[in-house]
């Protein structure tokens, strides 16, 4: 009777631990399901971000472009209007009509290489974008095979181990191996990436840890670093010479315009109304205008922007003192004309040879050929400076951008140091990361129950130390505190790359 009144006792007991058991594996295993499907959400949403992004860094030239046809297509109407309606009166001086139909002459062709360029550009913009947005940067639409993954049927309840199934409560342990290693049926579809201090709780051993599952659009790094960065990069090197060069010939352009307005003034003011002081005074203010955009647009030393001044002020200046003498003295100054014109119309040509060179044309790693002297060109690239043919390596900092520094004179440079630092550092990483994942797989290999039914208790122990002491480090080096990786050194932020 006593014998019969235990056995009912412990099959009581052991009907209530498999029914409390059973209902927190039902009930973890729900908590499981809603956590993949949240994460589904928050892959999607980061897919998303990654998108905006594309059409943000290639809109960029389309706004661009857009603006650079609206300017250039106004000063052409300003050209069409000046060789149509703005003829300079019959008796203006040859010497003049020829400086102005050349400078003219030259401002339209500039501006219409520049809205060719423009258009070409936003053409092939779009077309980037569109080719990256169908074909390469895309939502992560689970299969149905990750779906089943997620979901977990109550009968797997009956294949866990004894010690889960009747599991006593307040007596023993709940924790079990240490989350992240390979488990024994398998990992789930998705699952967040930094391990917290209650993601190291495995009570029925079949739970992978999202640390080390990979999930890149779970996986925090620099932006800039980013797979569709590097796409969009990758991309521009089809438009991104067009770019620059859109803006060269508008410049250039715009400059040979503001020329051509400086002897249309000398004529039809100096020449055909007899005023020149208004007409001096209008040359001087386009002059000045000159100067100001070659300033503003091209970053230059003391000396180039010198020599600049000169050639820009040089043939309106001549033409002016020749307009001078000739209301003046007449026909007696025609040994002056003689010598000052062919000063005005070197220094146009000298001008232009000028400008082409101070362009500072080079060829960039990607295969473009860029004016780095134009500061709108160190803008082409987000990410860095492009300058000297090296592309920068930006920071880990999303809103940071390389720090500049006087060179000499008024010339500004972009700050190299740390990029090659940075290199370093992301192969370095990138290394770690693969000796952390095959040894990930090593261990998992090592605990499968083929393998441990072949060894002893001895060569089971080392193996659970060695599971033990990886997961340790790598749970240290997930909550490092910022500033103690390898790119951290090199750049100043603690976030990894990949």
């Amino acid at each position: 009777m006593e014998v019969g009144a235990a056995v009912a006792g412990v099959a009581a007991g052991a009907q209530a631990l498999f029914g409390y058991n059973r209902e927190n594996f039902k009930y973890d295993r729900e908590m499981r399901q809603k956590s993949e499907y949240q994460v589904l959400g928050w892959r999607g949403r980061q897919a998303e971000l990654w998108r905006d992004d594309v059409r943000e860094i290639i809109g960029l030239t389309e706004k661009k472009m857009d603006n650079y046809l609206i300017i250039s297509t106004l000063q052409l109407g300003m050209c069409v209007g000046l060789f149509t309606e703005g003829r300079l009166a019959p008796g203006t001086p040859p010497w003049l009509l020829n400086l102005y139909m050349l400078t003219l002459g030259a401002a339209f062709l500039y501006l219409l290489m520049a809205v060719w360029f423009a258009m070409h550009a936003s053409v092939v913009a779009q077309c980037s974008s569109v080719r990256l947005l169908t074909q390469f940067i895309r939502l992560p639409v689970p299969t149905w095979r990750q779906l089943e993954e997620m979901r977990t049927y109550a009968e797997s309840f009956e294949n866990l181990r004894a010690k889960h199934i009747l599991r006593v409560p307040f007596v023993q342990d709940a924790r079990g191996p240490r989350a992240g290693l390979q488990s024994q049926s398998g990992s789930s579809a998705s699952a967040i990436e930094d391990p917290g201090p209650a993601a190291t709780s495995d009570p029925w051993e079949s739970e992978a840890h999202g640390h080390h599952r990979r999930l890149y659009e779970l996986q925090h790094m620099p932006a800039a670093m980013r797979h569709h960065v590097k796409l969009a990069r990758r991309a521009s090197q089809q438009f991104q010479c067009f770019d620059a060069f859109a803006r060269v010939a508008m410049t250039f352009g715009t400059n040979q315009l503001l020329q051509a307005i400086t002897y249309y003034c000398l004529g039809y003011v100096g020449v055909q109304d007899g005023a020149p002081w208004p007409a001096f005074c209008i040359a001087g203010i386009m002059v000045a205008i000159s100067m100001t955009m070659v300033h503003l647009d091209l970053s230059l030393t003391s000396k180039e922007q010198l020599t600049g001044k000169i050639l820009t002020m040089t043939g309106p200046l001549c033409a002016s003192i020749v307009s001078w003498m000739q209301a003046v003295d007449g026909l007696r100054s025609d040994h002056l004309v003689m010598t000052l014109l062919p000063i005005a119309s070197a220094a146009h040509g000298l001008w232009l040879l000028w400008a082409l060179w101070i362009c500072g044309v080079q060829q960039q790693k990607n295969g473009s050929m860029l004016p780095v002297k134009f500061r709108a060109v160190l803008y082409l690239d987000v990410f860095g400076w492009l300058s000297k043919g090296n592309v920068v390596s930006a920071t880990s900092s999303d809103d940071a951008y390389t720090a500049m520094h006087p060179t000499s004179g008024d010339e500004y440079a972009p700050d190299f140091e740390g990029s090659r630092d940075l290199e370093m550092a992301e192969s370095s990483d990138r290394s770690i990361s693969d000796l952390e994942r095959d040894l990930h797989e090593h261990i998992a290999l090592w605990r499968s129950d083929k393998v441990q039914s072949m060894m002893d208790d001895h060569a089971k122990a080392r193996v659970e130390s060695i599971a033990m002491r990886f997961q340790e480090a790598a749970l240290s080096s997930t909550y490092a505190p910022t500033g103690t990786s390898a790119e951290s050194r090199a750049v100043g932020t603690g976030s990894p790359p990949q």
